[in-house]
């Protein structure tokens, strides 16, 4: 008869469970997907983001009070697109938020899952700044590169 296996420790489990090296790089990965919703704000933004929250346009403008009879804001100048063009990337991050997540971490490469190729290509356009967002949040997991994954059973076509 065969003996059972010797139990392993809890740390020792725990870091076959996580495929980390150690716990305390299993915690670092942990605060890293906590973490996605402000790393991608930070990313698309250029500044650290905090929830929702922002510049809103709404038609309309103060120097005219409105649209002409073709819809085109009179008064508008080019403060009044940099806001838009503000709120549209805002939009946009908040959406890539709620269609990604962090996969996986593995040797330096941050894997991020979408459920639809067009957030996949969303994210590869800003892949430069989400890495230097990671690596300037956790210096420490020595994250290198981004690979976008498609969720299984999304055929996205």
């Amino acid at each position: 008869m065969k003996k059972p296996p010797a139990i392993k420790t809890i740390g020792t489990i725990l870091d076959a469970f996580l495929d980390r090296d150690t716990i305390a790089e299993a915690a670092e990965h942990s605060r890293l997907h906590h973490a996605w919703q402000e790393i991608v704000l930070e990313a698309f933004l250029g500044r650290p983001g905090r929830g929702r929250g922002g510049a809103s346009g709404t038609g309309g403008n103060a120097k005219t009070g409105g649209m002409n009879d073709d819809g085109v804001d009179e008064g508008a100048d080019d403060a009044d697109f940099a806001g838009d063009a503000e709120t549209r990337t805002r939009i946009n991050a908040e959406k890539l938020i709620w269609h990604s997540r962090v996969r996986d971490l593995d040797r330096g490469r941050l894997v991020i899952e979408v459920d639809h190729p067009g957030w996949g290509q969303l994210l590869q356009f800003k892949q430069r700044a989400l890495l230097a967002a990671v690596q300037r949040r956790f210096p420490a997991l020595q994250v290198t590169a981004i690979a976008v994954i498609l969720q299984k059973g999304t055929g996205g076509g």
